[in-house]
């Protein structure tokens, strides 16, 4: 039975290729309706743009789009005519096109949407915009293109018959034509001269002249130039003005294609959208494209404020999607025969296996055909075909070019099945190769020029292969870009029956070698494709360019470095310790370069092999038993030739790839393509030399032992392992990490010292975090390199990392802070020595390996006896003394911070005398004592370095009892000093007053001279140690003083409380008299009555002043108010005498009088006289009391007037 037996379709006829948006003859129109499909997808869409007319939408704009011969112009000139409704042989095309919908989902739905249209008349200007003039923009093409559909002619001319029309309102050209000139327009408009002449003769038979004519002609010819969006929207307003009930659609095809090919832009298009829209949905605008309009703008030079715009006006947006051609294909092209559906069902029952495994290409985004229905669905194709062919026209994106030869899926898959399946027998399917020469018939000049080639090639190996064939095929798979072209692929897209894999894979496979060789295919990442005239040219090239053999020796060392094998083999872990092995050709070029090449791998170069291999093992055995420190490593040379191969051919494309390194050049893109298959052998040529690694022979001390990919990664471990076990036979079982270094000189707590170690080769501290590991084969190694200078860390680190010893740099830098902690060591670090680890910067050399490479150690070889240790500690813990560092000391602190503490210690207490005599210039007078004790502790004070601490330990504990003795005083003249110094100070100052203030009121007191001149001897004696005495004498001093102020003051309180009694009764007077001329003599009442309580003292109080506490009147002050007494109270009778004890009368002042008017005497005031009583002194009295009693008196009476009066 043939394929076209099961097959419904007649494939006697032929498919349209291409709908043409111009074709209006009724035949084809008639054909284009009957021979479409509607599927459930395409009538949603139909129901969509229904929607969109019969509402009422602002923005008339409508964007279709789908991929090339995906039938989106199709829909749309059938949609156009849906719109205009025509009469297609006698039946209007809108009811033809709804039989189409036939058996789709919501069918009446979509159809009474459709038919809502009836209530609408439209025009529909159909026009392909890729094939038109738009040289004068868009707006006058949309304008010509409306002419046409008017049957007016496309230029001046007509449009201004047009407007000749629109003047009289006329729309029909033919009658308007009729009634104005009797002519019939059929006829008329066939010759260019004849419309030209009727319509001139129309126009001046309207009263019009001929040089109007020409103005006016003139003028649309300049406004054609010019023509816009503004002008064409006025235009149409004057056609849809006559015409209410039209809407006119401009349906265009191609929009992107003509975007593309710059026949007008973005902006002119949505300029002219923008114009119909304030037509208020009058006017329509429906663009076809092979783009979606995002995809259109993205690819677009436009602003985001224009981008907006676009997608406004185009609200609707359609897009036609792949399915829709898919359900196509399957329901007119592929649909079965019922007999024929079951056939092919029971074939992938009986077959699934086979079918399923040749049906799918290893590939990307591919169907699989794992179904009956599937099968029979698509038979003769297999689902992932179609998809490769879409991919093969129009790209994975969907659009096609320019190129008049591409074909539409349909139109490809029809002529597939006609051309090529038809007569072939069921079950047989279309493969690749038939595909290709259906889809592209005329394939350009090289590829048929490579097809010849093939077919030659292959006759000429008597390969039962089409050459020719078998490039079309992988043609398809390149092109459709979805499935790679691998053998596996190739050979089931060649195939045509799922038995034929088998029977044809060798065949194939030898066919692509010799097409290959031939320099016809390229092989590339395991992909296969099709060489170009320049691609040969190139080939022929390199293969002229000889590549020398050293160039390819040192080539393979490059790999050699480059190898993963090589890399592994250039380091191994022993017990959680990284060796590094330094690994050499044996020509010694270097494959790794350690710091370290201590540990040596050789490796034979492959070519350095001869053809007895099995004699160059025995002879490197031979040559290398007793070298410890070496393995060497023989590669499998089996694979020579194939290695030597893949290196000329690397060495050819680097030098095809350097001679045309420029880009704007036509080798440029070839040489991309080259350098791609130079990274793919690369690759290879690395595979191959790790499997001459891997399978070949190593040997090590007389051993020999060979290497396969099972046992080679084991193998090579456990020779480097034995290498570092005879290379490093000092090493340690384990290594101390880097970090360990840092915690143990930052530990505060030395008990938790011993939890940084583990193992019995790092037990340097016991659990009271003494140091007890100083004879560890660690630690000795260290103290060994420093036991007589200082050295650097860096050396350290190199010396202790080479045989036999091996220690890692965790290792030394953790050993050396032990030892520092442990007092063992000095450090020395930014110029500077550091005795102790808590000394500024100790951190920070163990905070980093520069740091510690930088700085410089040396071993302690002398240390105090425990002993001696607790002696110093002992003392020095009695003072709570405290290291340079602050910590309190303790017998954990090392030998020579006791030491230094001791030298600190006597240094503060030393620096305490010093400071208090630099605040105190008095102070060698106040302690004599002191300058011997500061004597003795500057002796204790000393340079403390590695070469003095132990001499002056031992001096310490000598004189240890004269350092304490020394410290005790000053600690006893610190409390003195803060307790008591002030008071004997304050008494000195006292007894200096007291003698003072006797001086000054020349009084002799025999028992104070006595005291003072005892209390200024002892107190030059010092005031530490005469306090006493001096307290004493102080009192005794103090007492005497209070006495003698207590006699004078208790005669100065009787007097004064006289004085303070007079003066309260005159002010008491001086209130009464209430007279404002007595003011002044209550101030100085009031003055006196001041002064004399304030020397009224009852109880006298002496503190630690002279001065008495509530009076503070001295001694001498107390004399002398007694003296001024009599003063005093001659100030209070002055006063007295000289109040105003009678109000004088006010004087009259006479009123002003005329120069004319007599006068009368003027009344004088009247005198006031005051009268003062005086009493007379005693009868009885001295001579110089009496004195004192006249004085007193005149100096009352010069107070007083002439006139006043004295009583007694």
């Amino acid at each position: 039975m043939k394929i076209k037996e099961i097959l419904t379709i007649d494939l006697s006829e032929d498919i349209t290729n291409v709908i043409d948006m111009e074709n209006i003859q009724e035949e084809e129109l008639l054909s284009e309706i009957e021979n479409y499909i509607v599927t459930d997808g395409l009538a949603s869409e139909f129901d969509k743009l229904a929607d969109v007319f019969s509402g009422n939408v602002k923005e008339t704009g409508i964007w279709l789009s789908g991929f090339y011969g995906s039938g989106k112009s199709y829909l749309g000139k059938l949609w156009g005519y849906i719109l205009s409704n025509p009469v297609i042989l006698g039946t209007p095309a809108r009811e033809r096109i709804l039989q189409r919908f036939t058996g789709i989902n919501n069918e009446s739905l979509i159809r009474n949407d459709i038919m809502a249209l009836d209530s609408k008349n439209f025009m529909v200007i159909k026009f392909d915009i890729a094939k038109q003039n738009t040289n004068l923009g868009i707006a006058l093409t949309m304008m010509e293109n409306f002419l046409k559909t008017l049957n007016i002619p496309e230029n001046a001319f007509g449009i201004l018959l047009f407007h000749m029309m629109m003047n009289e309102k006329y729309t029909d050209v033919f009658q308007y034509i009729q009634d104005k000139s009797g002519k019939d327009w059929n006829n008329v408009r066939k010759n260019s001269l004849n419309y030209f002449k009727v319509i001139k003769e129309i126009f001046l038979a309207n009263g019009n002249n001929e040089s109007d004519f020409e103005a006016v002609r003139d003028s649309i010819e300049k406004d054609r130039e010019h023509y816009g969006a503004a002008k064409l929207k006025e235009e149409l307003e004057l056609f849809l003005s006559i015409k209410p009930d039209v809407d006119i659609v401009f349906l265009f095809d191609e929009a992107s294609e003509a975007i593309n090919q710059k026949k007008f832009n973005l902006l002119d298009l949505e300029g002219i959208s923008e114009s119909f829209s304030a037509i208020k949905g009058r006017v329509w605008t429906m663009a076809i494209a092979q783009e979606k309009l995002d995809d259109v703008i993205n690819n677009t030079n436009i602003n985001r404020s224009n981008l907006t715009k676009m997608t406004d006006r185009f609200k609707t947006k359609i897009h036609i999607e792949a399915t829709e051609v898919d359900v196509i294909i399957r329901n007119r092209l592929l649909k079965k025969t019922d007999a024929g559906k079951q056939l092919l069902e029971d074939n992938y029952t009986s077959n699934s296996g086979k079918i399923t495994d040749t049906a799918m290409l290893v590939g990307n985004g591919l169907t699989k055909t794992d179904s009956k229905e599937n099968y029979a669905t698509y038979y003769p194709f297999y689902q992932y075909q179609l998809q490769l062919m879409q991919n093969f026209l129009f790209g994975k994106k969907g659009y096609t070019s320019t190129n008049v030869a591409a074909r539409g899926m349909i139109i490809s898959a029809y002529d597939i099945l006609k051309k090529e399946m038809q007569e072939e027998d069921v079950f047989s399917t279309a493969n690749a190769w038939k595909m290709t020469k259906q889809a592209q018939p005329q394939p350009p000049a090289l590829l048929v020029n490579r097809y010849e080639s093939a077919q030659r090639v292959l006759e000429d190996k008597a390969s039962i292969i089409s050459g020719r064939s078998l490039l079309e095929t992988i043609h398809f798979l390149e092109d459709a870009d979805s499935a790679p072209a691998t053998v596996g692929n190739i050979i089931k897209a060649y195939i045509s029956q799922p038995d034929q894999y088998f029977q044809l894979e060798k065949d194939i496979k030898k066919a692509l070698d010799d097409l290959v060789e031939a320099r016809i295919l390229i092989l590339n990442d395991n992909q296969y494709r099709i060489t170009s005239d320049i691609e040969q040219r190139l080939l022929d090239e390199m293969n002229e360019f000889a590549v020398q053999s050293f160039v390819r020796k040192g080539f393979l060392v490059e790999y050699y470095k480059k190898s993963s094998f090589i890399k592994s083999a250039g380091s191994i872990v022993d017990n959680g310790i990284k060796y590094d092995v330094y690994v050499t050709t044996d020509l010694d070029d270097e494959l790794t370069s350690p710091a370290r090449k201590n540990l040596k791998l050789k490796v034979k170069s492959i070519y350095s092999i001869s053809d007895d291999r099995n004699a160059d093992v025995t002879e490197i055995k031979n040559t290398y038993q007793n070298q410890q420190d070496l393995i060497y490593l023989i590669p499998d040379n089996s694979q020579f030739s194939e290695i030597d191969k893949m290196i000329t051919e690397i060495k050819r494309i680097e030098f095809i790839v350097d001679k045309y390194q420029r880009n704007d050049i036509e080798e440029a893109p070839y040489i991309r393509s080259f350098a791609s298959i130079k990274e793919t052998k690369e690759d290879a040529l690395k595979t191959l030399i790790e499997k001459s690694f891997v399978n070949g022979t190593i040997v090590y001390l007389f051993n020999v032992y060979l290497l396969n990919e099972s046992n080679a990664t084991t193998m090579i471990s456990d020779q480097e392992k034995a290498l570092v076990r005879n290379v490093y036979t000092k090493r340690l079982s384990t290594q101390l990490k880097e970090e360990t270094a840092l915690k143990v000189i930052k530990e505060a707590n030395d008990s938790k010292l011993h939890s940084y170690f583990a193992g019995n080769d790092f037990e340097f501290f016991d659990a009271n975090g003494t140091l007890i590991g100083d004879k560890l084969r660690v630690a000795e190694a260290v103290l060994d390199l420093m036991k007589n200078a200082f050295v650097d860390g860096a050396s350290i680190e190199n010396k202790l990392l080479d045989p036999p010893t091996g220690y890692m740099y965790g290792t030394v830098v953790s050993t050396v802070a032990a030892l520092m902690r442990g007092g063992r060591i000095i450090a020395k670090f930014n110029g500077s020595e550091k005795f102790s680890y808590r000394d500024t910067d100790v951190e920070n050399i163990f905070k980093s390996a520069t740091n510690f490479r930088k700085a410089s150690f040396k071993g302690i070889s002398r240390s105090l006896t425990a002993s001696q240790k607790n002696e110093i500690v002992v003392v020095l813990k009695d003072f709570d003394v405290s290291d340079r560092n602050g910590k309190k000391i303790d017998w954990n602190t090392n030998d020579y911070d006791l030491v230094c503490a001791i030298s600190k210690t006597a240094d503060e207490y030393a620096g305490k005398i010093k400071a208090w005599r630099e605040a105190n210039s008095k102070f060698d007078s106040y302690y004599p004592e002191m300058k011997d004790v500061e004597s003795i502790l500057t002796g204790f004070v000393a340079n403390i370095n590695d070469q003095n601490y132990i001499d002056k330990a031992v001096y310490f504990i000598a004189n240890k009892d004269t350092f304490v003795d020394a410290v005790e005083k000053v600690e006893v003249c610190a409390t003195f000093i803060k307790n008591k110094q002030t008071n004997a100070e304050s008494w000195k100052n006292f007894v200096k007053e007291v003698n003072d203030d006797l001086a000054k009121a020349a009084k002799n007191v025999q028992v104070i001279a006595t005291a003072t001149a005892e209390f200024d001897v002892a107190f030059c004696l010092g005031i530490m140690n005469k306090y006493s005495e001096l307290q004493k004498l102080y009192q005794q001093i103090r007492d005497e003083y209070f006495k003698k102020y207590s006699e004078a003051a208790s005669s100065m309180t009787e007097k004064y409380k006289t004085l303070k009694d007079k003066a309260i009764a005159l002010i008491q007077e001086i209130d009464a008299l209430d007279f404002t001329e007595n003011a002044i003599a209550k101030s100085k009442a009031n003055s006196i009555l001041q002064f004399a309580e304030g020397r009224i003292c009852e109880t006298p109080k002496i503190t630690t002043s002279i001065k008495e506490y509530n009076t503070k009147l001295t001694y001498s002050e107390v004399l002398s108010a007694n003296e001024m007494f009599a003063q005093k109270e001659t100030e209070i009778n002055i006063v007295d005498a000289q109040l105003v004890r009678e109000k004088a009368e006010e004087p009259v002042v006479p009123a002003p009088v005329a120069d004319d008017t007599p006068t009368e005497d003027i009344p004088q005031p009247q005198v006031v006289v005051n009268t003062i009583k005086r009493t007379l002194p005693n009868a009885d009295i001295t001579v110089a009391e009496y004195k004192s009693w006249l004085l007193s008196e005149i100096k009352t009476m010069s107070a007083m007037k002439d006139t006043d009066k004295v009583t007694f």
